[in-house]
C-alpha cells in the first residue's frame, strides 16, 4: 500500500526532474524491500512507519555529525531527505496527547514504580509507531512514573 504510493511519488519525480526525491525514495523503497526480505513477509502498517521513523532518524543523526564537521552543504542535503521523508509519516501526537495515552495505559497496566517502565512502553508503542518518537515517549513515561512513585513516598 505504502509502496505503491512511495512508486507513484518516485515516478512523478523523475518526470519533474527532482534528483534528491527520487534517490530519497530509492533508498526507503530498498529498505522496505529488506526488511519484507528479512521479514519473509509484506510489511504492516507499523512496520512500515518503524522503518519510516528509521530512516527518518538516521538523516537527524547525520544532520549533526556534519554539522559537527562542518559541512554544511551536506548537512543541508540531510535536512531537505528528512523532509521528503516525514511526508509520509502519519500526523505527529502533540505532548498532551501523548502525556493523556501514557496515563491511562499507567492505569491500565497498574503501574507504580519506574520499574513498570516496559510494560507501559510494551502497550504505548504499537498504538504510537510513526505518531510519536520512541525516544520522548520513553522520556515522558519514565517522568510520568518518577512522580508516581515519588507520591506514594
Amino acid at each position: 500500500m505504502y509502496q505503491e504510493l512511495i512508486r507513484k511519488d518516485m515516478k512523478k519525480a523523475l518526470k519533474e526532474g527532482e534528483k534528491l526525491k527520487v534517490s530519497t525514495l530509492r533508498l526507503l523503497i530498498a529498505s522496505i524491500i529488506n526488511e519484507e526480505k528479512k521479514l519473509l513477509k509484506e510489511l504492516d502498517e507499523q512496520e512500515f512507519f518503524k522503518i519510516l521513523n528509521r530512516e527518518v532518524r538516521k538523516r537527524k543523526e547525520s544532520i549533526i555529525e556534519f554539522e559537527k564537521g562542518g559541512r554544511k552543504e551536506l548537512a543541508d542535503k540531510e535536512r531537505k531527505e528528512k523532509e521528503i521523508l516525514k511526508t509520509y509519516l502519519p500526523k505527529q501526537l502533540t505532548q498532551g496527547e501523548l502525556k493523556t495515552m501514557i496515563n491511562s495505559i499507567i492505569e491500565e497496566v497498574e503501574a507504580k514504580t519506574v520499574r513498570d517502565l516496559g510494560k507501559v512502553m510494551g502497550k504505548i508503542m504499537p498504538q504510537v509507531t510513526g505518531k510519536a518518537d520512541g525516544k520522548v515517549i520513553k522520556d515522558l513515561v519514565f517522568k510520568a512514573l518518577s512522580n508516581l512513585e515519588n507520591k506514594q513516598k
